[in-house]
């Protein structure tokens, strides 16, 4: 992470200073709109978000619960950003949870892929949150589920104070702009790759949808036979799920994807490009031998279930495409490949 120029952190520690003295929700929330404009407000498309942000909630949201519907307003709703300010969250954190969960389930329609920031915060006090996928993956196919059936799940957390401005910035930017370009760490690629991130569970969802449409297609049936069959043998035992299939293909792709924006650096990626990545062949032009041979996972490179998930590959590849892999210090791969793979193990095996 590159140090925050001086300019942004004087903005930061008066923001820091004043919002200690905010003695309400309204005061917190307008300190933050004001760092927002200071911070990324040279931007032209980055202004018209944060004036979008402060204008908060705009419509009333009716939420989905198991005996009625039910009525109600996010504090912030902004594209698939979704913030509930508190004005203590130690006091309140379960009330903030409990007002996200029952947000998403009222934004998020039938059909519609996974892609939300939610965010709890007193405005020093940050808190990231992501649909469970152990607890809702037949939720995220059907998309037809109360708010008492979505479970949520930390996935960051961030603490502003003085050991913490310089790094402020760009934990803002992370979440709700996106303008800087990423490093490739580890916990980077995890987070933003892994089971709790949205590109994970939209992908999964737009998978699970279209192989629901296609099982029985032969080419799709011998895929998940020949992998049933084969990791029965490597686990000794094995109960064939169609979710456990389906990670590994959104693995298989992954891999592919991140190792040709490794080999290239190439930003724009093109429909004939997509069709050698997903086959294999751009790395056998490439000289990669043995990476992407025909293995369970290639059923999708055939044209008509290329073609029908191109979202999946769109959504992976834009994704991805906000890194820098000019210098990779670290296995990136290993921590989403461990987290999904222990992600399978515990629905299938119950053990790691």
């Amino acid at each position: 992470m590159s140090k925050t120029p001086s300019s942004k952190l004087t903005h930061v520690r008066t923001y820091l200073n004043d919002v200690r003295h905010a003695n309400s929700e309204d005061a917190k929330k307008e300190l933050l709109k004001g760092l927002l404009g200071d911070l990324f407000g040279a931007d032209p498309e980055t202004r018209e978000t944060i004036r979008a942000m402060s204008l908060g909630a705009e419509a009333t949201l009716k939420i989905p619960l198991r005996e009625r519907i039910k009525t109600g307003r996010a504090d912030t709703l902004y594209g698939n950003v979704i913030i509930e300010f508190e004005r203590d969250l130690a006091k309140t954190g379960d009330h903030a949870v409990d007002q996200l969960r029952e947000y998403v389930s009222a934004d998020w329609k039938p059909n519609q892929s996974y892609s939300y920031t939610l965010i709890a915060t007193d405005c020093l006090e940050w808190r990231i949150y992501a649909v469970d996928f152990e607890a809702m993956s037949v939720c995220l196919v059907d998309a037809d589920c109360t708010a008492e059936d979505l479970t949520l799940k930390e996935t960051d957390r961030f603490t502003l104070g003085e050991r913490t401005l310089d790094a402020f910035y760009y934990f803002l930017d992370r979440y709700l702009f996106q303008t800087e370009v990423r490093k490739p760490t580890l916990d980077a690629i995890k987070r933003d790759f892994g089971e709790t991130s949205s590109v994970f569970l939209t992908s999964f969802r737009l998978l699970a949808q279209h192989f629901r449409a296609v099982r029985q297609d032969p080419h799709v049936q011998t895929a998940f036979e020949q992998w049933q069959r084969f990791l029965s043998i490597a686990y000794g035992s094995f109960e064939a799920r169609e979710d456990v299939f389906l990670v590994h293909t959104y693995l298989s792709l992954f891999a592919k994807v991140l190792a040709y924006e490794v080999l290239t650096g190439d930003t724009f990626i093109n429909e004939d490009e997509q069709r050698r990545i997903v086959d294999g062949s751009e790395f056998e032009k490439r000289n990669v031998r043995n990476f992407a041979t025909d293995d369970f996972y290639n059923w999708i490179a055939d044209a008509r279930h290329r073609d029908a998930l191109k979202p999946v590959f769109r959504t992976i590849t834009q994704a991805i495409g906000r890194y820098d892999f000019s210098s990779v210090d670290e296995d990136i791969l290993k921590g989403v490949y461990q987290e999904l793979i222990d992600l399978e193990t515990r629905h299938a095996l119950g053990e790691y």
